[in-house]
């Protein structure tokens, strides 16, 4: 998957995209997938891109 950061669990660089029913079809879910230890991304019904910037985001580190 193009773009797809790392696993943030097992730091695996293969991720793939994945999808409860076909994009055309209305209301479908997808997400993004860990080959490795199958990690999952947030679900969401806005695509693929999102599902990829959903699985990208990561939690920002306090600052000292």
């Amino acid at each position: 998957m193009k773009n797809a950061l790392p696993c943030p669990f097992c730091g695996c660089k293969k991720a793939r995209y994945q999808s409860d029913m076909p994009e055309h079809v209305e209301g479908h879910l997808s997400f993004v997938e860990c080959d490795r230890c199958g990690a999952l991304g947030p679900w969401t019904d806005q695509g693929r891109i999102r599902a990829l910037e959903y699985w990208n985001r990561r939690a920002q580190e306090k600052l000292p």
